[in-house]
């Protein structure tokens, strides 16, 4: 299988219902490094793996009709046309955005807490990763919903992981001379 079908063949192995630019480029480099999958010789491997040999793939997965851009987000998220699953509108805003978690009255009908149904997603993003950690950095993002919300919400500790990641990525951004702290 040359390298173009191989990366259809992984996209539609994990079954997401989206999939973003960098997640896209994190699983061809994998491949590429691998040179294989499932055991399997990729043929027609490209000579690098970067971002534009990264946006040429995604064209021809488009032109194969495997990757649809998605019209509710402005760009850098796909829809896997060939997944099993619809995903449900908090999950995709979430593999969309990964530090977007359910806040609000979306929050408040996810855990049972009101028996109110909201007329949008409410998302609740950082502005920046350095101030994630105030209550003044955040703002709300809201999405159409179609369908009531009637999964059991996660109880995980997901703002401390959040709040140590933010930490993280400015020290990292302050070690490599981005960010002025």
């Amino acid at each position: 299988m040359n390298f173009t079908e191989g990366l259809e063949k992984a996209i539609n192995d994990k079954d997401l219902p989206v999939v973003t630019f960098y997640k896209f480029f994190v699983l061809g480099y994998h491949l590429f490094h691998k040179k294989a999958l499932n055991g399997e010789p990729l043929k027609r491997l490209p000579h690098g793996w970067d971002q534009t040999r990264a946006k040429n793939a995604l064209r021809r997965l488009e032109a194969r009709k495997v990757l649809v851009m998605d019209s509710d987000f402005r760009s850098g998220v796909w829809r896997v046309t060939q997944s099993t699953r619809a995903g449900s509108a908090e999950e995709v805003a979430c593999i969309a955005d990964p530090f977007a978690y359910v806040s609000h009255l979306s929050a408040m009908q996810r855990y049972g807490l009101t028996d109110r149904s909201p007329q949008a997603l409410h998302l609740t993003t950082p502005k920046d990763p350095c101030g994630m950690h105030s209550e003044r950095s955040v703002f709300v993002k809201t999405c159409p919903i179609s369908t009531r919300l009637k999964r059991p919400f996660s109880t995980s500790p997901a703002s401390r992981i959040r709040s140590v990641a933010a930490r993280w990525w400015c020290m990292y951004q302050a070690t490599l001379g981005h960010l002025h702290l």
